[in-house]
């Protein structure tokens, strides 16, 4: 178990970013957006539980690696989206 901890943070990570993206497209739900912010700062601190248990335990893989980026590309990613359809909805 020690040897994928790493990856099960990171992966639950990646979980927890699409629960983010539908939380913040949401409109019917009055807390949502607050939701979705207690979540963010969550996996933020998560981000570095990851890397902190890998160097613990001395663990070290390519998949821990390549999921570490994509999980932070699919925040960033998320970010510019919403940042951009924020301006179309107030051009509409």
């Amino acid at each position: 178990m020690k040897k994928h901890a790493a990856n099960i943070i990171t992966l639950s990570r990646i979980f927890f970013i699409f629960v983010v993206v539908v939380l913040l497209y949401c409109k019917d739900c009055p807390f949502a957006y607050c939701e979705a912010l207690i979540l963010t700062a969550i996996l933020m601190w998560f981000d570095g539980l990851d890397g902190f248990v890998a160097r613990k335990f001395g663990i070290s893989s390519r998949l821990g690696a390549l999921l570490d980026i994509m999980g932070l590309l699919i925040r960033f990613v998320h970010l510019l989206l919403k940042k951009d359809t924020r301006h179309l909805e107030q051009l509409l």
